[in-house]
């Protein structure tokens, strides 16, 4: 009979539920009045991503292998970094968004990003475009 019963219950509130209408969600609009220099937007998603040479395996070795800490200055540890792949392939932008690092820390893994190897730049319409780029690196 309890069964019977939340059975009941369940089909009427299915029933009764009202389906949910778009007029709270709010649209973005462009000012097309103003033309947005496309030389310096920064896309995060695009037509063909960034590629490091070689692969993303190949990245992490150069960063492992040139990113020297002395031992007094390392935390062990995940940090995030930020940066933009330019349109060029280089890095530029770079910054540590989460983690836990030392200022000597911070200043090698930025040095390091910046003097990256260049990349194959990421591709919207067909063109190379800046794109902002987040990984994790483990310590």
């Amino acid at each position: 009979m309890k069964r019977l019963l939340f059975c009941c219950l369940l089909l009427s509130s299915l029933f009764t539920a009202k389906a949910q209408t778009r007029s709270h969600l709010k649209t973005d609009t462009i000012d097309i009045t103003h033309p947005v220099d496309s030389s310096k937007q920064v896309y995060t998603l695009v037509e063909s991503d960034p590629s490091f040479p070689g692969g993303i395996q190949e990245f992490y070795k150069y960063l492992s292998k040139n990113i020297n800490i002395p031992f007094t200055e390392y935390v062990k540890g995940k940090v995030f970094v930020s940066f933009v792949i330019g349109a060029d392939g280089h890095v530029i932008e770079p910054t540590i968004i989460k983690g836990i690092v030392t200022d000597s820390m911070k200043k090698e893994i930025l040095r390091v990003l910046t003097e990256s190897p260049a990349w194959t730049p990421g591709i919207q319409n067909s063109k190379p475009v800046r794109i902002q780029y987040t990984m994790p690196i483990n310590f």
